[in-house]
């Protein structure tokens, strides 16, 4: 299961490997900032950040890109295609809990 916000998980692998916040910011080419409001749950990253920093520190994409608020781009692709179709299915779901 899935659990804290973006910031919470990034900032925990973070302090893991004993990282500076602005060692961090340089290996991904972002601000120090910057870093610091996503920590904090100021700012949300990118989809493409989310899966750098999964990349960088080896975890599972997706999971990051979750706690981003980020929805997979084959999911979103569908929702423009098909808007009644997704607005449907998630009616349905949501009566079937």
């Amino acid at each position: 299961m899935i659990e804290g916000t973006f910031g919470q998980r990034l900032k925990r692998l973070r302090m893991d490997r004993k990282l500076s916040s602005k060692h961090l910011a340089q290996r991904l080419g972002i601000s120090l900032p910057y870093i610091s409001q996503i920590e904090a749950d100021l700012a949300i990253p990118s989809e493409p950040l989310a899966r750098s920093i999964a990349t960088f520190f080896d975890v599972d994409e997706e999971e990051l890109v979750f706690l981003a608020r980020r929805v997979p781009k084959q999911l979103d692709e569908i929702r423009e295609k098909y808007p009644n179709a997704m607005a449907a299915y998630f009616r349905r779901v949501k009566k079937e809990k």
